[in-house]
């Protein structure tokens, strides 16, 4: 089944703590945990943290090779009301 997607012009939005903004959401679309070995530093959970602290709408784990960190993000990102965007870095 297809999923289609629309791009809208930005409105005032809320953000993952309930903040209300008059400027467009903001999602980090390429960042890497400590599953992206020696690339990355920090644990699934507390990138999903901070973005969600910093009133991210989103946020996309795209680690090198690897979805190894999706699992922990995605229940961290949903405790959190953070729409967790799922990637990964392919060579």
């Amino acid at each position: 089944m297809a999923r289609q997607v629309s791009i809208a012009r930005p409105q005032t939005c809320v953000s993952a703590n309930g903040a209300s903004a008059a400027e467009p959401a903001y999602a980090e679309l390429h960042c890497l945990s400590n599953f992206s070995f020696l690339r990355g530093a920090s644990r699934p959970e507390e990138l999903v943290e901070q973005a969600a602290a910093a009133g991210y709408a989103a946020l996309a784990i795209t680690d090198h090779e690897s979805l190894a960190g999706i699992v922990r993000a995605h229940t961290a990102a949903k405790e959190r009301q953070l729409h967790l965007l799922i990637g990964a870095e392919i060579t």
